[in-house]
């Protein structure tokens, strides 16, 4: 059973996600900050991350740029998944630029969501 780590600094949000997750059959790990985020993919090494980008202190793009510099076996090897209210081309284009998997817009299509996820865990 594939291991998924959700970043969302929202509660309601996170659990939202976290049931639609479980629902579908995933074991999830849960943070609520980019820096709780980056403990839990060292300590866990979950199969996938769905992480918000608009967070306090530590963003989704500083998360993954961080994992990116401090581990890149990790960075490489697990799909990185950015979910954000931030709808516009220029937020887009960055998620891609800094080589993220995938960027979903909010409010959460969790019919899309299960999809790309069960897409990138079925790729490896």
């Amino acid at each position: 059973m594939a291991l998924i780590l959700c970043v969302e600094d929202e509660q309601a949000i996170r659990d939202d996600i976290v049931a639609e997750l479980q629902d579908a059959g995933y074991q999830t790990v849960e943070a609520s900050s980019g820096q709780e985020g980056l403990r839990l993919i060292v300590e866990s090494e979950p199969d996938l991350v769905l992480s918000d980008v608009t967070m306090p202190n530590m963003d989704g793009y500083q998360l993954f740029e961080t994992l990116r510099a401090e581990h890149p076996g990790l960075s490489r090897r697990i799909p990185f998944v950015f979910l954000t209210a931030l709808a516009d081309v220029e937020s887009s284009l960055k998620a891609e630029a800094l080589g993220t998997t995938c960027f979903l817009t909010k409010p959460i299509d969790y019919d899309l969501l299960l999809e790309k996820v069960e897409n990138y865990l079925s790729a490896d």
